[in-house]
């Protein structure tokens, strides 16, 4: 019988993916805070490194897309100048 499992997500960000994510979710200027307000973005990034909730699927949500942001919509915005 087939079974899943979980990513342990709220961890990582806590451990392996938290430089990466900082980096990308928190310092940069362009692509969530375009879309997002920046303090919520950071309240959401310390209630999560605190411990006080966990917010790993959307801190995915949120590095996927900035990701994805810098790779094509930058890109883009580059190349039609």
């Amino acid at each position: 019988k087939k079974m899943g499992f979980s990513t342990p997500l709220d961890e990582w960000f806590r451990g392996e993916l938290k430089s990466l994510s900082e980096s990308q979710i928190i310092d940069s200027q362009r692509g969530l805070n375009d879309v997002f307000d920046s303090g919520v973005i950071k309240k959401l990034w310390e209630e999560h490194q605190t411990r006080k909730a966990d917010h790993g699927i959307v801190l995915w949500s949120m590095l996927m897309y900035q990701m994805w942001f810098k790779r094509y919509a930058l890109t883009q915005e580059v190349t039609q100048q």
